[in-house]
């Protein structure tokens, strides 16, 4: 029970869980809305910490914040998001896109998409801070690690790359399928009964759209996903939620 949820904190943050990994690492998929949660609960701390010192600069508030979460998860997606924005943006072959992705480095294209990133971000947690409405940003962070097992159980591995994080994490039987799926649900149930707003059942399904048609894309282009990808998902389904919330 508890050596899944050491697995996933492992993986998706820089927190030092002591115990062992899970058997599989397929079985931590399912925990990883957990990990949102508690970096969502980081935000309303740092949030609730401000009200009681009376300090309404929420721009500062929304830089340190994320500086926090950022901390806390390595800047793991971020860096999988600048990855394949410099391997789809700089170049046309699956043999080049793959190669790309898999050099440290950052272009043009990736710096560009973190400043854009961490901008987005920014303004927009400013803005659900100031009008008293954290819950939109810990929604963010718990339905990106929601969607990502739902992006690994329904997409394939790109061709010839077993050793990429996505292979590891793969769980090609019905289980994963059946297993993200039900996730997803409970996590919608848990978000409607914290904000009991039509609008939350737009941004899932919104974030589902948005993974299905990420996962065609790469499927397409690479022949699968990588680990880079399922970073990048991450970071889409983060702002796309957060830019409908703002909008709405």
């Amino acid at each position: 029970m508890f050596r899944p949820i050491i697995t996933a904190f492992r993986t998706l943050t820089l927190i030092p869980l002591p115990g062992k990994d899970a058997g599989r690492f397929s079985h931590s998929l399912l925990f990883f809305p957990v990990v949102g949660l508690v970096l969502g609960l980081v935000v309303v701390a740092g949030y609730q910490g401000c009200i009681a010192i009376s300090f309404s600069q929420w721009y500062i508030a929304a830089i340190v914040l994320l500086a926090v979460v950022s901390w806390i998860t390595g800047g793991l997606h971020l860096d999988g998001f600048a990855d394949v924005c410099d391997a789809f943006g700089g170049a046309r072959s699956r043999e080049r896109v793959l190669e790309i992705m898999k050099d440290s480095r950052i272009g043009t294209f990736g710096a560009t998409a973190i400043v854009f990133d961490l901008l987005l971000k920014v303004f927009c947690w400013a803005y659900f801070l100031k009008s008293g409405r954290p819950s939109i940003i810990v929604f963010s962070l718990v339905l990106s690690r929601t969607v990502q097992p739902i992006f690994i159980s329904f997409f394939p591995n790109a061709k010839g790359l077993n050793s990429s994080i996505a292979a590891d994490f793969r769980n090609d039987g019905i289980f994963g399928k059946v297993a993200s799926t039900i996730v997803l649900v409970l996590v919608t149930f848990f978000m409607t009964m914290v904000d009991q707003r039509p609008q939350v059942l737009f941004y899932v399904l919104s974030s589902i759209s948005a993974v299905m048609i990420w996962g065609l894309y790469c499927l397409k282009r690479i022949g699968g996903i990588t680990g880079d990808c399922i970073g990048a998902v991450n970071e889409i389904t983060e702002m796309l939620i957060l830019v409908l919330a703002a909008l709405l």
